[in-house]
Parts: structure tokens; sequence; C-alpha cells
């Protein structure tokens, strides 16, 4: 209550902490932005910040317009559409199809230029798009214009999850914990 909120800055005040009101609330938030998502604790949702989503869409409609791709900006896309999947289920997969489709324009322009994969000038190199591509950033604008917020169930148990995430130059990696014990993970290669 507001009472409380008030009795606790009196408090911290009283023990020589510095409390900045204006930064302070009164009373316990309904939503919080945490990460670049918001936290709806009255819906149990996680939703997106309305301009990540607009950059996201305007990312998209610029590769759908474009006749050709670069593997870079399709990969840059993919990383965008990966933050933007915690709070729009219907985004689930695209993500990791675009890093595919963007791999494949590496590897295609690595034989091309006769490079490794990792070179720069493969990742640049513009290349017309595939029917599956195209198909793919259809997709994936129709999942963005219907944004769909994630539900989480706050854990009645007390049991805790914990994801756990890392990346690298050539591959990256999740595993989700439950009290420390391992449920699930995935991996890839980015040139997969």
């Amino acid at each position: 209550t507001e009472h409380q909120a008030l009795m606790l800055i009196q408090k911290l005040t009283d023990l020589g902490i510095k409390v900045n009101i204006k930064k302070s609330m009164q009373a316990a938030a309904q939503e919080v932005t945490y990460v670049g998502h918001i936290l709806d604790l009255k819906e149990n949702t996680i939703k997106h910040i309305p301009e990540k989503l607009t950059a996201s869409q305007r990312m998209t409609r610029h590769q759908m317009k474009a006749h050709t791709f670069q593997p870079r900006n399709i990969a840059a896309l993919a990383g965008n559409l990966m933050d933007a999947m915690k709070s729009n289920i219907k985004l689930k997969g695209l993500p990791q199809q675009m890093m595919k489709e963007a791999a494949k324009g590496v590897r295609l322009n690595a034989q091309c230029l006769s490079l490794p994969q990792a070179h720069q000038k493969c990742w640049a190199k513009s290349q017309v798009k595939t029917k599956n591509l195209k198909d793919l950033l259809d997709r994936t604008m129709q999942a963005l214009q219907q944004a769909t917020p994630v539900v989480f169930r706050p854990s009645e148990t007390g049991r805790h999850f914990r994801l756990r995430t890392d990346a690298s130059n050539t591959g990256w990696g999740a595993q989700l914990c439950l009290q420390q014990v391992e449920v699930d993970t995935c991996a890839g290669l980015w040139e997969e």
C-alpha cells in the first residue's frame, strides 16, 4: 500500500540511505519493463515494446521489398526476431529458419568467391532471394502483425527455472534448468 511504501522510504532515510523519490513508486507496479519487454503482472504476459515491434516490422518489410539479400542482413534480422520472440509466441521457430537461410547464402558465396565461410565478403555479397526466403519473410511479417503476448504462469510450487545462453562466432546454445537440473538444451552452428 501507499502507506507501507512511505514507511519504507522513511526507514531507509533514517538508516542513511538516499532514496530518489522521483524514481520511486508509491504503489506496486502492474507492468514492468525488463530487458526490452513489458512484463504485465496483472495479465501474466510478456508483451512487446511498441517501438521494438515497429523496428522489427520495418526491418522485415525492408528485406521483403528487396530483390536481393545479403546474408549478414538476414542474420541481423534473425537476431532481432530472437529477441522479439520472447514476447511474441507466433515468431517461434522463424528466427532459426532465417539463420539457416543466411547460412545457405554464406555457403553459396564462399563457393562462388573461393573463400572460407567466415570471410566478411561471404556475409556481404548480395544474391537473389530464394522462394523459401520470400515465404519465410512473409510468415515473419504476418507473425509480427498478429503479435501474441507470451503467457507465463508464476510458480506456485516455488520451483525456479533458469535459462542459460551462450553464443560465439561459430555457434549458439541454450540450456533450460529447473532447480539446477537440466530440462532441455538446444544448440546450432551459424553456418548450418
